[in-house]
């Protein structure tokens, strides 16, 4: 995608086949610091390997503890994988991963939150929905 200043000053975002009707309010910036990432195509941490099966551990949002290689977890891919991730207001950063995956970037209200974070969300392969707040 990309971002350029019309000559009534709005911003319009572009790929290669046109604007697709995206106005943008203000320039594209990238996050300069993220607080968290959220790495898609992993598997979840098992809380009891001793038990079958994989005992997920839930964080406040909803999302699972992946083994993500992040924070001295381990990294398990697990390829294709549907992902839903839930952020924060914070500033946090996405990838999702191949497959058809859904990204609330800031909150489960994203597409009505007048608040966020400035998420970088980057969709993967497949049919990708984002929800993105104010930030």
């Amino acid at each position: 995608m990309h971002a350029y200043q019309t000559g009534e000053g709005q911003w319009v975002a572009t790929t290669g086949a046109g604007s697709h009707g995206l106005r943008l309010l203000d320039p594209l910036t990238r996050p300069t610091e993220t607080v968290r990432t959220y790495i898609g195509d992993t598997q979840d941490i098992d809380a009891n390997p001793e038990q079958p099966g994989i005992q997920s551990i839930p964080d406040s949002r909803g999302n699972t503890l992946r083994a993500d290689g992040q924070d001295g977890r381990p990294l398990i891919v697990e390829a294709e994988r549907f992902d839903v991730f839930i952020g924060t207001i914070d500033p946090e950063k996405f990838l999702p991963g191949a497959n058809s995956d859904v990204v609330h970037g800031d909150g489960a209200a994203s597409a009505s939150n007048p608040e966020g974070g400035a998420d970088r969300i980057e969709l993967g392969s497949g049919r990708d929905t984002a929800y993105a707040g104010g930030g």
